[in-house]
């Protein structure tokens, strides 16, 4: 993650403390008008409600409101925002009334809190929508102008969230951009760095009127798209320009390994398993754990489910596929039921959006991820692990290999119940497959404790909102 997005998540999460204060004084005020100056008062009420606030924060990042993709003010952000604050006054009550280490329970301040901080946020998010992200914009060039180079400025230009205004592409060769892209300038390398002379910055003082005034540069590191006077960048390196590689910057922003923009030798460097041997034993000592705690707790939970499935039409209540595991390796996956007898009788599919072969109770089992709950066998015999790229079927992998470079490789590590693949494209089909490996090169690549907890968190965030498969 480049220091641009950290600034900006950092100052999202300074705003929404600060919000939680403000509009608990406010509440506090509205309770305690004759007591205000009582520091008694501030004790009793900011210690239990600081510990409360830190958990709100963690649902904030749960539901995704510190993703850039949602930082837009629109119907995905609201509805994310309703879910969180929903939560978070079920936590807040439960925290409160049903806490013994709590000596207070703040019926009006709590609620009055609530409501405050409800509007509060709303008002500090759209003022940071609309004025503070247009200041902390960045002004970038795209040396190239390849398909990556179309895709990243779209992106950009339909989500202006992410912080990235594209100001021009930098080519020598003669090219036409497609329409919706056709107000963006291309230049020569040539006329670029005549450009960026007249933008220079007088020490101490403004830019100067006209030219460009770029603040990073990113490049193709690909031989064959590298622009052909690319030496001519170096008499820009004096200036105030970052200068960043495509697939670089592309990882740290988007979190996933654009497949087009690296080569065979990006892989040896970065894929090596050398450095990661004692993550993995201690990844797998907490899913051993993980397993026997979640599987005694859920029995009950798996003995209702059985009988729903039974009750139902009376189908068998769990099924087994045989999928790919690490290395290449086969196993027999175990789920509950969720779909109708003779569902592959014309041979392995792909699920699908609203399929029709899902059954009503089946849906539900799916949505809650509860039709995975026979997979804590598998963790425990070291098939899965709970994080890891999605275990696919031979079938579909045998084809994937022929249509995807590289696809082989998300078998270095053992495939997971949940993934970062899996959380930030969740549908499935051979275009899908694509990026999902980009996302699962970056799993591989950058795996460490901190980012399975990340993608924990996500997962029960789809949980929560039933968004499962």
């Amino acid at each position: 993650m480049g220091s641009s997005e950290i600034f900006k998540k950092i100052l999202l999460v300074a705003g929404d403390l600060v919000v939680f204060c403000l509009a608990l004084l406010a509440a506090m005020a509205i309770r305690h008008q004759g007591r205000m100056g009582d520091p008694e008062l501030y004790y009793i009420h900011f210690i239990p409600f600081g510990g409360l606030f830190f958990i709100w924060l963690i649902v904030f990042y749960i539901y995704s409101l510190y993703d850039l993709r949602y930082w837009d003010s629109s119907v995905s952000f609201l509805n994310l925002a309703a879910h969180a604050f929903t939560l978070n006054t079920l936590i807040a009550i439960a925290f409160f009334y049903f806490n013994p280490y709590v000596s207070i329970a703040p019926r009006t301040v709590l609620f009055v809190d609530i409501a405050l901080s409800g509007l509060l946020f709303c008002a500090w998010r759209f003022l940071f929508n609309r004025a503070l992200a247009k200041k902390l914009m960045q002004d970038i060039a795209l040396a190239g102008a390849s398909q990556a180079h179309i895709e990243l400025a779209r992106e950009f230009a339909k989500k202006p969230a992410w912080g990235y205004r594209v100001s021009c592409f930098v080519t020598d060769e003669t090219y036409i951009l497609p329409q919706d892209l056709a107000h963006i300038p291309v230049l020569s390398v040539q006329m670029f760095e005549k450009e960026m002379q007249h933008a220079e910055r007088q020490p101490g003082g403004p830019p100067t009127e006209g030219g460009l005034r770029i603040a990073r540069v990113i490049f193709s590191e690909r031989p064959d798209r590298t622009t052909q006077h690319a030496l001519s960048f170096f008499s820009l390196l004096s200036r105030h320009v970052t200068f960043q590689a495509l697939p670089t910057f592309i990882e740290r922003v988007f979190h996933k390994v654009p497949l087009s923009e690296v080569s065979e030798s990006w892989f040896l460097e970065n894929l090596s398993e050398g450095e990661k041997q004692f993550y993995e034993q201690l990844k797998r000592a907490f899913d051993i754990a993980g397993a026997i705690v979640l599987g005694v707790f859920t029995l009950p939970l798996m003995a209702l489910v059985a009988l729903g499935i039974k009750l139902e039409d009376g189908r068998r209540v769990l099924y087994t596929h045989t999928r790919l595991g690490r290395g290449g390796s086969m196993f027999r996956l175990l789920k509950f039921q969720s779909m109708i007898e003779h569902a592959e009788a014309g041979g392995p599919q792909w699920t699908r959006e609203n399929d029709p072969r899902v059954t009503m109770f089946g849906s539900f089992l799916r949505s809650t991820r509860l039709d995975e709950l026979p997979q804590l066998w598998n963790v425990l015999l070291g098939d899965l692990s709970f994080i890891g790229p999605r275990p696919e079927r031979p079938e579909f992998v045998e084809k994937l290999e022929k249509d995807i470079p590289f696809y082989n490789l998300r078998h270095l590590v053992r495939p997971g119940l949940s993934g970062w693949a899996q959380i930030n494209n969740p549908l499935q089909s051979v275009e899908e497959s694509y990026e999902k490996l980009e996302y699962d090169l970056f799993y591989i690549k950058n795996r460490s404790f901190f980012l399975d907890v990340a993608i924990a968190l996500k997962t029960l965030s789809i949980i929560l909102r039933r968004k499962g498969r």
